[in-house]
């Protein structure tokens, strides 16, 4: 997708280059192609949240053997 990166992005978190609710795409020192804006526009931080690792496999973002169980098993993808 992205062939390289550029060494002034190399330590960039999302939240860098995301304020008011709007990605700042200028902000970046490498153009990102289209295909890859639209994953980040798919997404939404919170800015009262901190950096945080989330299950999307359960509701409530925890882990679970269950929910593992679910998500190998069960999810209509496979």
């Amino acid at each position: 997708m992205i062939d390289y990166v550029h060494y002034q992005d190399a330590y960039l978190k999302l939240k860098d280059f995301y304020q008011d609710g709007e990605w700042q795409w200028d902000w970046l020192a490498i153009v990102l192609p289209q295909e890859v804006r639209k994953e980040f526009i798919s997404l939404y931080l919170c800015p009262t949240v901190g950096d945080s690792i989330i299950w999307v496999a359960s509701s409530n973002g925890c882990y679970t053997y269950k929910t593992s169980y679910q998500w190998l098993f069960l999810s209509p993808w496979f």
